[in-house]
């Protein structure tokens, strides 16, 4: 008989329960508890340090941190931002997506892709066309304004993700109706594999909370936050 394998969400789950109890002893014991955030903030200065004598700068570069950060935790790195003009910068307990570009379309594009860089490193992901475990992906977005758009086309590939287990290393947003709210959007990834792929941060959810489409001359800058 045939073990069933579990999907890509529920391996994340599973892992960030595990991550969950090791880190935070203070749901067992009120002690350790209080041991355990004394042990976190010291390991936060530490790093904090550590990021300071490498800039050789007074000031924290937060991006070095984050990374820093991400790496104690056994998470993936995405390596491919920088190139993809996307970054993430650090809100509460969730995560920002801020991505940008010359055109709405590209720097829609740009956040689709970042979303995926947080769950995995696309260094890994191979964007094929076709392939048992691989393919290209479709979808037409309707929203109702500009907003709801964004929403609905980060929701759809995340809903892809965790129906499919799918990661775009490569997507396209086209025919962008800022009116209407309504888009078009393919991607080009593959199935992810614990095998071959680097575990990440489950994004379980995007949010409306202080969305914003900052448009200058000659760019588009996005921002959501998406719940991890």
């Amino acid at each position: 008989m045939t073990t069933p394998q579990p999907r890509p969400r529920d391996t994340f789950r599973s892992q960030r329960r595990k991550r969950h109890r090791s880190c935070n002893p203070s749901s067992n014991n009120t002690d350790s508890g209080r041991a355990s955030n004394r042990a976190t903030a010291m390991m936060t200065t530490t790093m904090t340090e550590n990021v300071k004598k490498r800039s050789g700068m007074g000031e924290v570069n937060m991006k070095s941190l984050e990374e820093e950060r991400i790496q104690s935790e056994g998470r993936a790195v995405d390596s491919k931002a920088e190139d993809k003009n996307y970054e993430y910068l650090p809100h509460t307990a969730d995560i920002q997506l801020h991505s940008w570009g010359p055109t709405l379309s590209s720097a829609l594009s740009s956040l689709v892709v970042s979303m995926f860089g947080y769950m995995t490193d696309l260094n890994l992901v191979t964007p094929t066309d076709s392939g048992p475990t691989s393919g290209g992906r479709e979808i037409v977005v309707k929203g109702h304004d500009l907003h709801t758009m964004v929403f609905t086309l980060l929701d759809e590939w995340l809903y892809r993700f965790h129906n499919e287990g799918f990661v775009a290393g490569e997507v396209e947003v086209y025919d962008v109706d800022e009116v209407k709210g309504e888009c078009r959007t393919k991607g080009k990834g593959e199935v992810f594999d614990m095998k071959r792929h680097k575990q990440g941060t489950e994004v379980k959810a995007i949010t409306y909370s202080n969305m914003q489409v900052v448009k200058a001359k000659g760019k588009v800058d996005v921002y959501v936050i998406i719940d991890i």
